[in-house]
């Protein structure tokens, strides 16, 4: 360019010596080519310039810078406000990234799930005291007091539920502004138990890098000790970034993840960037595991509330409990006449101890943290089957109390007669058991008992147990009243040879047209 430019102003000048003889209008005219020369080699220059910095800069990662601030505007607030955003944008991180990096962040997730068995932890919150001091421990720079960084460690560790004591922390510092080859930070595992964090501090970091590099580190030493790691360095570091963000820390990930320029000898520009996601990445990776910490928190809601529901249920039965072995006392067990089927005899035995035993195991069962929605759903259904059982042990109590206050009248030979007389029942005496149908439904509320007797009496095929069954058909005992049926078993009992049986039928057909008809 500056040949070309020598060239015309060569050629011009010989032109000025051949068409004019004057020699100061000579002159004249080589001045003014020449200054146009000039002009015309710096405005081509400057074209140059501007093309070559448009290409370069579409070179790099975009970054957004924000606007000059217009000096007309007031100076009140020196916070910048970004543009408004175009409504026609999306604002749906997943269409920027492809359909494979969203499946790769998704497995990754579904890893942590399955190796950690359970939910993602809640977000934690740094204090905005902690925050400051680290961003004042980065202007300081102190090489000796670092009890920010171990304060931050202790924090994360302790959200995690870790044993602080058990990782170490070291800290360096690294003067050069541009080294991309220099480690943020490292973790090594001391032994099997404990481990070591090397943090690397550099002149341009700022509080939220820090914080997310810090963060990373740490969640290396809860992945090691878990033994979770994959085997490819880089997808493990992948690994390890998303399970910050699972661990509770997500939203300190996103704001260091992202990129920050240094401007050095106001020239160069160095450009900052930390973790192993994109800050696209690591928004998609944030967003997915936040709707599982949302299920969660309603899963935890749903527990909550059925845990509620359960624990005012066992109030009830505690209730009911407490009135049931305050009403036992008051009666006198020794006194009461007991059925062989056991029924009585089973709620006053160990047995009724056994049942509130589970009752004390499934109270604290409710009170574990780690319940699922199903393990609430199930107690629930044990508890109703215990209810159920209580319900049986109140029907019993109730019972054992009138058949109390039914037999205080009696005297030892009526008790004891009774019993024998329930023991004759055990041995299929049908005449006992016919006495015992009778008894028990004279008593209110005990009509079950004598069904079981009379189903006991069914059993009974000889001419007495068919006297009986006549009986209970005539009079209507336990069964609808039936005067065909009870002309049956009556004429069977008596061709078995029962006295008893046709002294009845004799007697009924002098008093009851219905019987006139049968032959005695």
């Amino acid at each position: 360019m500056v040949m070309y430019a020598l060239n015309l102003f060569s050629h011009t000048y010989l032109f000025s010596n051949y068409t004019s003889s004057d020699q100061s209008h000579n002159k004249i005219i080589t001045i003014i080519v020449s200054v146009l020369i000039i002009v015309v080699i710096f405005t081509i220059f400057h074209f140059v310039k501007e093309k070559r910095e448009k290409t370069d800069s579409s070179n790099k990662d975009k970054h957004f810078t924000p606007p000059k601030r217009n000096p007309s505007h007031s100076n009140s607030d020196n916070k910048f406000t970004p543009p408004k955003r175009n409504p026609s944008h999306s604002n749906n991180y997943n269409d920027m990234l492809s359909l494979e990096k969203q499946n790769e962040i998704d497995n990754n997730i579904k890893l942590l799930q399955r190796e950690l068995k359970r939910p993602p932890y809640d977000d934690y919150t740094f204090s905005s005291t902690t925050i400051t001091k680290l961003r004042s421990f980065l202007q300081i720079k102190s090489n000796e007091n670092h009890e920010i960084i171990n304060q931050i460690v202790k924090e994360i560790i302790l959200h995690i539920g870790m044993i602080v004591d058990w990782l170490d922390v070291n800290v360096y510092y690294d003067d050069t502004v541009n080294n991309a080859s220099s480690t943020a930070g490292t973790y090594n595992e001391t032994n099997f138990l404990r481990g070591k964090l090397n943090i690397v501090i550099k002149p341009n970091y700022n509080e939220e890098m820090l914080l997310s590099i810090i963060c990373h580190e740490c969640a290396h030493h809860f992945l090691n000790k878990r033994r979770v790691k994959l085997d490819q360095t880089q997808q493990n570091e992948v690994l390890t970034d998303i399970a910050t963000a699972y661990l509770g820390f997500g939203a300190y990930m996103y704001k260091g993840y992202d990129r920050k320029q240094t401007i050095v000898d106001n020239y160069f520009i160095s450009t900052t960037k930390v973790g192993y996601l994109n800050r696209v990445e690591m928004r998609y990776a944030y967003n997915e595991i936040r709707k599982l910490q949302a299920s969660e928190s309603i899963r935890k809601e749903i527990v909550a509330d059925l845990k509620l529901k359960i624990k005012n249920n066992f109030v009830k039965t505690e209730n009911i409990i407490n009135t049931y072995q305050s009403r036992l006392k008051k009666i006198n067990i020794s006194k009461l006449v007991f059925n062989k089927h056991g029924y009585y005899k089973f709620i006053a035995n160990d047995s009724f101890k056994l049942h509130v035993n589970n009752f004390e195991k499934m109270k604290k069962k409710v009170d574990n943290q780690k319940l699922t929605v199903d393990d609430i759903k199930q107690l629930q259904i044990d508890l109703n089957q215990f209810n159920k059982n209580i319900n049986k042990y109140i029907i019993a109590l109730k019972k054992l109390s009138v058949l109390n206050e039914f037999q205080m009248n009696l005297s030892s030979d009526a008790i004891q007669s009774l019993n024998k007389t329930h023991i004759d029942a055990m041995n299929n005496n049908a005449h006992a058991l016919l006495i015992l149908i009778k008894y028990y439904l004279s008593i209110p509320d005990f009509s079950d008992d004598a069904s079981f007797f009379y189903n006991l009496l069914t059993n009974c095929n000889d001419g007495d147990g068919f006297y009986c069954l006549g009986e209970c058909y005539y009079a209507g005992l336990v069964v609808e009243k039936n005067i065909e049926k009870a002309k049956y078993y009556f004429y069977n009992a008596k061709e078995f040879g029962s006295s008893v049986a046709k002294e009845r039928l004799y007697n009924l057909a002098k008093t009851d047209t219905s019987f006139s008809d049968i032959p005695l």
